[in-house]
């Protein structure tokens, strides 16, 4: 028989029931509260679509984590050594710690040995000054702390450093010159400069009040080296 026979498909046989149905859609999972839906996500990208889906409030944290606590400030030496109840931090304190009763009486006795020190360093000083030829003269280094006030009149006053090397460099009026031995404390404990530097600052007040009335060995007056900021008027007048 000469008629063609029809060609079939072995695809068109094949039941679309035995290939797996496509997933329509991905799986839903829910949000955590505060967070857009994915609808409200995708209409628009822009920074004023995007604060405005932001939660207005950030969700607060658990109430048992303990609170930050800073370290207090540690106390000054005149706070430590002090009597009685200390004004409060101004000319009124100063003015206070001025008074030598108003420190414990072991503090008390350091002060005098410090001052007694300072002022034998000071009279050698004046004495190399005067015998250098040079009347009595006040030298006053004024400047803020580091900036090389010590530095200047050791390097580059020829006067002056050879009267502080004769006065093993300690011959000034300087707060620095009491400090290493205010630090110490009887207990062993060593304060700091920071915590020491109203103690000092006290010293060399008293320091120079009591050199004004020294005089060297020929009666005259003593030369003077302060070195401090003396950033008061006072100080300068």
């Amino acid at each position: 028989n000469s008629t063609p026979r029809p060609v079939t498909s072995n695809a068109a046989s094949i039941s679309r029931h035995e290939t797996p149905p496509r997933p329509t859609a991905r799986p839903v999972h829910a949000l955590p509260a505060g967070f857009p839906a994915p609808s409200q996500r995708s209409r628009s990208s822009s920074p004023s679509r995007v604060r405005a889906s932001l939660p207005a409030k950030v969700p607060e944290t658990s109430g048992n984590r303990p609170a930050i606590r800073f370290p207090a400030a540690p106390r000054g030496s005149d706070e430590i050594f002090g009597l009685g109840e200390l004004p409060p931090p101004g000319q009124s304190r100063w003015d206070y710690l001025a008074h030598p009763q108003n420190w414990r009486p072991e503090r008390r006795q350091l002060h005098d040995r410090l001052i007694g020190d300072a002022k034998t360093a000071a009279q050698d000083f004046a004495e190399v000054i005067e015998r250098c030829g040079h009347p009595p003269t006040l030298f006053a280094l004024r400047g803020n702390t580091a900036v090389g006030k010590t530095r200047m009149a050791t390097q580059t006053i020829p006067v002056l450093a050879n009267a502080l090397k004769e006065s093993a460099g300690v011959g000034c009026i300087n707060p620095d010159i009491f400090k290493r031995s205010l630090a110490e404390t009887p207990e062993g404990a060593k304060l700091t400069s920071a915590q020491v530097h109203a103690e000092s600052c006290i010293l060399a007040d008293r320091l120079e009040d009591e050199l004004r009335l020294q005089k060297t060995a020929s009666g005259a007056a003593i030369s003077m080296l302060v070195d401090k900021r003396l950033a008061g008027a006072h100080e300068i007048d």
